[in-house]
Formats: structure tokens, C-alpha cells, sequence
């Protein structure tokens, strides 16, 4: 079966969004989902929106859209995600490490 991969992003985007993930942050999560099965990973594609949707309603998944730095040492930093949706934390970690090599 061929899926569009533009409507895909906007259904699973639009299920985060529902859930309460603010929809800026619902992109994200929707489109790292839906690259990683474009990329031929599916383990980390789609397939996982029903457990992301489970745990998030359970409340072992946090809809927060960042973790929280505990130790920033210059070079380094440490972030605990608090549960949020590693899509979202890996954001913030790229971006906290693009900043420290600048």
C-alpha cells in the first residue's frame, strides 16, 4: 500500500495535537515518525503512534515539548526529559549542543 506522505504527517499530527501536544510540537513528533518510515525504519516510524497514544493517555508519556537542563558544564550539558516524547528532547538537545559549538 502507498500512504502520501504529506497527509500522513497531517493525520499523525493532527492525533498528537488532539491528545494536547501543541501543534507546533505535534510537527515535529509527526515528522520524525513519518521520515524515519520513508527512510525504511519503521520500528521508529508510525507503528509506534498507537503506543505513543496509550502511554500519553496512561501518563507515562509527558506532553511537554522540552525537558529540563540539570547540569550545564560548559561543553556539556545533561537534560532530563521528564517522560516527554524523545523526538521533542532530542530537538532541544541538538539545539543546546549547536549552541555550545558556536
Amino acid at each position: 500500500m502507498t500512504v502520501d506522505a504529506a497527509g500522513l504527517r497531517r493525520a499523525v499530527a493532527g492525533i498528537f495535537a488532539a491528545l494536547g501536544l501543541p501543534a507546533a510540537a505535534s510537527g515535529v513528533v509527526a515528522d520524525a515518525l513519518v521520515d524515519a518510515d520513508e527512510e525504511g525504519i519503521a520500528s521508529h516510524g508510525v507503528m509506534l503512534v498507537p503506543m505513543y497514544v496509550e502511554r500519553i493517555r496512561a501518563g507515562s508519556v509527558s506532553l511537554a515539548t522540552a525537558g529540563r537542563v540539570v547540569r550545564d558544564a560548559g561543553a556539556t550539558a545533561v537534560i532530563d526529559a521528564g517522560n516527554a516524547l524523545g523526538q521533542l528532547t532530542a530537538q532541544q538537545a541538538v539545539e543546546i549542543a549547536a549552541a555550545k559549538a558556536r
